[in-house]
C-alpha cells in the first residue's frame, strides 16, 4: 500500500518531480528555523543558543556523511557506476562522520549539556547523510518524485515529535533522541522501494570505491570549507559573545537560506539535464540553463532584502517571541550574503557538471583563509553587525572566485571543442 502510494503513476512525472521537491525543500530549509522556535518558546534563550551551535556544528559534520557525492551521483551518466559502490561509499562516511564528531567535541573542550546537545544533533543529522544516497538513486532514475514524498514525511514527523517532546518534557536532550529515533524509523521506508531501480548491498570494491572517493574529494573537501565559511561568525560569537548572542544571531541568520531555499527549487532537477546537455555538447542550450538560473538567483534577492526591510523584523520577533528590533540592519546583510552564497552554488553545480571540481577548491581556500581572519575581527571589533557584514564579505570572496574559474573553464572548452 505505501508503495503504491509512493510510486503512482508515471504520468506528468516531471511536473510531480518539481512539486515534491519544493516541498521537500522548503521543509528541509525550515525544519532548523522551527526547531530553533521550538527551543526559544519552550525551553528559552541561552538554551536556544547552545542548539544553534549544536546545530551548526551537525551541519558541518554532514559534510563528512554526504561527501558531496549527490551532485556525482546523479550527473554520473557517462560511465555510470553501480548503486552498490554509492551505498556502500556512504556507510563508511557516515561512520567517519560520526567518529569526526567526537574527535572535534574532545578537541573545543566541551562538556557537559554542550557536548552532549552537539553530539546528538551530529547523530540526528546524520541521517540525512544517509537518505540522501537512496534519493540520489531515485532521481537518476527520474523519480524524484518520490524522494520528495519520502522526505516531507520525514521531515514533518520529525518536526512534530521534536515539538511535542519539547513542549511536554522541556529536556532538548530527550527531544533530540525522539527526533532522531522517529528519522530512523522512516528510513526504512526507503529500503524496499530501493528494489525498484537497482539492488541495495555493501559492495567492498577497494579500488573502485578508492576512485570515487578521489573524483568527489576535491567536493567534499569544497563542501565542508563552505560549510565553514558559512559558519565561521557563529563560532567567533561562541568565542566572544554570549549564548543569547548566539541565539540572535542564530534566528536572523535562517533568513539567509530563504534565497537558497527558492534557488535550490530551481537548479536541483536542473542538474541532470545540465549535465545531458554538457556532455551531449549542446553548450548554448548548458548556458541557457546556468543564465536562468542566476537571474533567478538575483531577482530572488531583490525580493527578499525588500520583504524583510519592510516584514521582517516585526514578523521574526512575533514568530520566536524575542525583541528583535535593534537587529534590522543584521538581517538584511544575511539576506543579502545568502543570496550571493546561491549564486555561487549556482556556479558550483555548473563546475561540477563540467567535471572541473578540482578548480573549486582554489575558491574555498580562498575564501577560508579569509574568513579565519575576517570573522573573530569583525565579531570581536563589531558585535553581530560585525559577524554578518563578515559572513557577506566572506561569500562574495567565493563566489567571484568561482565566477573567474567558471569564464576560465567555458573559454577553454569552447577552444578544445571548436
Amino acid at each position: 500500500m505505501l508503495k503504491k502510494l509512493l510510486l503512482g503513476n508515471n504520468q506528468n512525472l516531471q511536473k510531480k518531480a518539481f512539486t515534491w521537491n519544493i516541498i521537500a525543500s522548503t521543509l528541509a530549509a525550515g525544519q532548523s528555523a522551527l526547531m530553533l522556535i521550538f527551543v526559544t518558546r519552550f525551553i528559552g534563550l541561552e538554551d536556544a543558543g547552545v542548539f544553534t551551535l549544536a546545530y551548526s556544528t551537525a551541519q558541518m559534520m554532514l559534510t563528512i556523511g554526504y561527501f558531496d557525492m549527490r551532485s556525482y551521483q546523479v550527473t554520473d551518466v557517462k560511465d555510470p557506476l553501480p548503486f552498490p559502490f554509492y551505498f556502500t561509499s556512504r556507510v563508511i562516511t557516515c561512520a567517519l562522520m560520526l567518529a569526526v564528531s567526537a574527535f572535534y567535541i574532545i578537541f573545543k573542550q566541551y562538556t557537559g549539556f554542550k557536548a552532549e546537545v552537539i553530539f546528538l544533533a551530529c547523530v540526528f543529522k546524520m541521517i540525512d547523510a544517509f537518505e540522501d544516497v537512496i534519493h540520489g538513486l531515485f532521481q537518476k532514475s527520474g523519480r524524484l518524485d518520490v524522494a520528495g514524498k519520502l522526505q516531507t514525511l520525514r521531515y514533518i514527523l520529525i518536526i512534530f515529535c521534536f515539538a511535542l517532546s519539547l513542549w511536554l518534557g522541556h529536556n532538548l536532550i530527550l527531544s533530540l533522541i525522539i527526533a532522531t529515533l522517529v528519522s530512523i524509523a522512516v528510513i526504512f521506508c526507503n529500503l524496499p522501494l530501493i528494489k525498484m531501480f537497482d539492488t541495495l548491498r555493501l559492495h567492498f570494491h577497494w579500488a573502485k570505491l578508492r576512485s570515487l572517493f578521489l573524483a568527489c574529494l576535491p567536493l567534499f573537501i569544497g563542501s565542508y570549507l563552505a560549510s565553514y565559511l558559512e559558519n565561521a561568525p557563529k563560532y567567533a560569537i561562541d568565542t566572544y559573545l554570549s549564548s543569547s548572542d548566539q541565539a540572535y544571531y542564530g534566528i536572523l541568520a535562517m533568513m539567509a537560506f530563504v534565497v537558497n531555499l527558492f534557488s535550490g527549487f530551481a537548479f536541483r532537477p536542473m542538474l541532470t539535464p545540465l549535465a545531458v546537455h554538457w556532455n551531449n555538447r549542446q553548450m548554448g542550450e548548458y548556458l541557457r540553463i546556468v543564465r536562468r538560473l542566476l537571474l533567478w538567483v538575483a531577482a530572488l534577492i531583490l525580493i527578499c532584502e525588500v520583504g524583510a526591510y519592510l516584514l521582517g523584523i516585526p514578523v521574526l520577533s512575533f514568530i520566536y517571541g524575542t525583541d528583535l528590533s535593534q537587529q534590522k540592519g543584521v538581517l538584511l546583510l544575511v539576506i543579502l550574503g545568502g543570496g550571493i552564497n546561491s549564486l555561487g552554488t549556482i556556479l558550483y553545480h555548473s563546475l561540477t557538471v563540467m567535471r572541473k571540481q578540482r578548480w573549486l577548491l582554489i575558491g574555498y581556500i580562498i575564501a577560508a583563509i579569509s574568513a579565519f581572519f575576517i570573522a573573530p575581527a569583525f565579531v570581536q571589533a563589531y558585535g553581530l553587525i560585525g559577524a554578518a557584514s563578515a559572513f557577506v564579505l566572506i561569500v562574495t570572496i567565493k563566489a567571484c572566485v568561482f565566477l573567474a574559474v567558471f569564464i576560465c573553464c567555458l573559454q577553454a572548452a569552447k577552444r578544445s571543442r571548436a
